[in-house]
């Protein structure tokens, strides 16, 4: 069972654009649904678990209670509407009654706080593959990891904040949530803010000479109120 999802203190209200409103605002959570791939090859069976198909079955999630599911730029994101219990359903293709899978989760009205925000650079991702034992067809599983240092002059990253709660979990700030958040340098002399130059919104930083350490500060700033830094 995943943890509870908790009322949220001092958020803004996303529907009146207001930090201060009494309006109860909750913990959102991001939903993945993995699956375990085999193949039966003259009796030989691969199995692959833990494969991402979230993206293949939008259109078969179905939630009852207290939240609504709905996708976003990540992925799907569960966003209650009041305390109580709630379920998340998996049906079968093509609106078939066979339920693959469910989710029971529980929104309570204890509150929890953003204690600071977290700042991470995305240089871009790192591939590594392994083959499937006992190998089949050539199969391989392949894993990315997120690369988090400039290692060039002139090298740009993009920045991903979060905010972290006093329960230990966190939401990755996006364009769906109010407010601007503000990233400014430390030392301009090791890396400096710049726009971004992609399609989407966002900012990026880019290296200017050598250095480590606590090199960017980050602000919320939100409609009648500031975030934490």
């Amino acid at each position: 069972r995943p943890q509870p999802l908790r009322r949220l203190g001092q958020w803004p209200d996303d529907s009146r654009g207001d930090a201060t409103t009494c309006t109860a605002q909750y913990q959102r959570a991001m939903l993945r649904v993995t699956a375990t791939m085999r193949c039966d090859d003259d009796g030989d069976q691969t199995a692959v678990a833990g494969v991402d198909v979230t993206a293949l079955v939008t259109d078969q999630l179905a939630s009852d209670g207290v939240v609504v599911v709905a996708p976003s730029s990540g992925g799907m994101v569960v966003r209650p509407t009041a305390a109580g219990a709630a379920s998340v359903r998996l049906s079968g293709p093509a609106g078939g009654l066979q339920q693959l899978g469910a989710l029971d989760i529980a929104v309570v009205d204890d509150v929890v706080s953003v204690t600071h925000l977290d700042v991470q650079l995305v240089v871009g991702l790192a591939a590594s593959s392994a083959s499937v034992t006992p190998p089949r067809f050539g199969a391989a599983v392949w894993t990315a990891a997120v690369q988090q240092t400039l290692t060039q002059e002139f090298e740009r990253a993009g920045v991903v904040v979060r905010a972290l709660f006093a329960d230990g979990t966190a939401w990755q700030l996006g364009v769906a949530d109010l407010g601007v958040i503000n990233i400014t340098s430390r030392d301009t002399s090791v890396v400096r803010v710049v726009s971004s130059a992609g399609p989407t919104e966002g900012i990026e930083v880019e290296a200017v000479g050598a250095g480590a350490g606590q090199l960017l500060d980050a602000r919320w700033l939100v409609p009648s109120s500031t975030g934490p830094s």
